[in-house]
């Protein structure tokens, strides 16, 4: 049997699209895509660690600078094990959550 939704304007047969909050199970709210204005902001994994400053926003990605005590680990982590390089590209699909000064990196990285 069809479920009823409180508020929604669908009339029955048809489908309607229910934005969910973060809270609800199951759900993975969307980040925001890369803003200019994210230039300078700290890149940070989901432990709290840093790992270095964006200096840089090129469409979906986030040029940034490494933070000199980045570990080895989080470095291949991040497919950032090129030696020499100024900045790495962070892609947008390694984001948890832009807030603040800070992004928030997803915990498999």
């Amino acid at each position: 049997m069809g479920r009823s939704v409180v508020g929604c304007s669908a009339t029955p047969g048809q489908r309607r699209r229910v934005r969910r909050s973060s809270t609800d199970s199951g759900v993975i709210p969307m980040v925001r895509r890369f803003k200019d204005s994210d230039e300078g902001k700290q890149v940070m994994t989901a432990d709290g660690d840093m790992v270095g400053t964006v200096e840089q926003i090129s469409g979906n990605d986030a040029h940034v600078k490494p933070d000199a005590g980045l570990s080895k680990n989080t470095r291949e982590r991040l497919g950032w094990t090129k030696q020499g390089e100024d900045t790495y590209r962070l892609k947008h699909s390694s984001v948890k959550d832009i807030s603040g000064d800070e992004i928030h990196l997803k915990s498999n990285l």
